[in-house]
C-alpha cells in the first residue's frame, strides 16, 4: 500500500521540481533507510525503515521515466526504459 500510494505522490511531485534533485535525494534517502534497517535493533523501527524505503523506491519510476522522456526521442524510449 505505501508503495502504491507514494508512487502516485512522487509522480505528481515530480512534476514541479528539479527532478534530478529529486531523483538524488531520493536514491540518498533510500540507502539510508537500508542502512539503518540494517542496524536496527526493535521490529517496529525495521518495519518503519523498511515501509519508508518502499515509499522512496516508488518514487524512483516516476522520476526515471519523466527524466528519459526529456533526453531521449520518442524512437528510442523503449529501449532506454528497458535498460533501466
Amino acid at each position: 500500500m505505501p508503495y502504491s500510494f507514494f508512487g502516485l505522490v512522487a509522480g505528481k511531485i515530480s512534476d514541479s521540481v528539479n527532478r534530478k534533485v529529486f531523483l538524488a535525494l531520493v536514491v540518498l534517502l533510500a540507502s539510508a533507510t537500508v542502512g539503518v534497517s540494517a542496524t536496527s535493533t526493535s521490529l517496529l523501527s525495521f518495519g518503519l525503515m523498511r515501509v519508508i524505503h518502499g515509499c522512496l523506491n516508488s518514487a524512483s519510476n516516476p522520476l526515471s521515466f519523466s527524466l528519459i522522456a526529456d533526453y531521449f526521442p520518442p524512437e528510442n524510449r523503449a529501449t532506454a526504459n528497458s535498460i533501466i
